[in-house]
């Protein structure tokens, strides 16, 4: 039986077919698939300068933007409308909204350590490619969406990020509820940030 002769499927071409290319997803002759092989090596001589831009932007995040001064404004606004009610709820709930400051202090230089350690890695990884002259189709996405994951999330740490929702009367410690939300919530293996905390205060109604 003749063997069937698999044709260059890129326009206009007559050579025969040597391999499937994987970045075009038809199958190619020689020539092609090296002109195609070099399109993709192209592709990875930007990714440092990204990486770079990635590198200042993490470096200028700041626990700065925080707003620890809200909740403690509408506490305060709260204690001096219930001044004799509320002393003991009060130093509680501050006790616990500086705690969680602390934490998310904590978290927030934890996850910029664990972001930088992520983009150390892909700068390795594409230097190491860049260095050999050869990156596969699917190695170049792989590291387009790591950089991509990581640069969407940056904006979320500007987020405010402690919750105080206080509730009217009866007076007692359960009255305030402080919630903080966890910096990562999502796929540790990207380190992303996944984090939203926000001040919500109601008002005491009289009775």
């Amino acid at each position: 039986m003749p063997k069937t002769i698999k044709f260059c499927q890129i326009d206009s071409c007559k050579r025969e077919a040597e391999t499937h290319c994987y970045h075009c997803s038809q199958d190619v002759c020689a020539h092609h698939f090296f002109d195609h092989k070099q399109s993709i090596k192209n592709e990875m001589n930007p990714l440092t300068d990204q990486i770079n831009t990635l590198t200042v932007k993490i470096n200028e995040l700041k626990p700065s933007s925080i707003n620890i001064e809200q909740p403690f404004y509408y506490l305060e606004q709260w204690r001096n409308e219930v001044q004799a009610l509320v002393n003991d709820v009060y130093t509680l709930k501050r006790q616990e909204i500086e705690t969680i400051v602390q934490n998310h202090e904590q978290e927030f230089n934890g996850y910029k350590m664990e972001q930088m350690r992520t983009l150390d890695t892909i700068r390795n990884a594409v230097e190491e490619f860049v260095n050999n002259g050869d990156v596969t189709f699917n190695q170049l996405q792989e590291i387009k969406q790591k950089i991509e994951t990581i640069e969407t999330n940056l904006t979320v740490a500007h987020d405010q990020l402690i919750n105080v929702e206080i509730k009217t009367p009866n007076i007692n410690q359960n009255m305030i509820v402080v919630m903080s939300i966890p910096i990562a919530q999502s796929d540790r293996k990207l380190h992303q940030w996944r984090s939203k905390r926000t001040v919500t205060t109601k008002h005491l109604e009289q009775r």
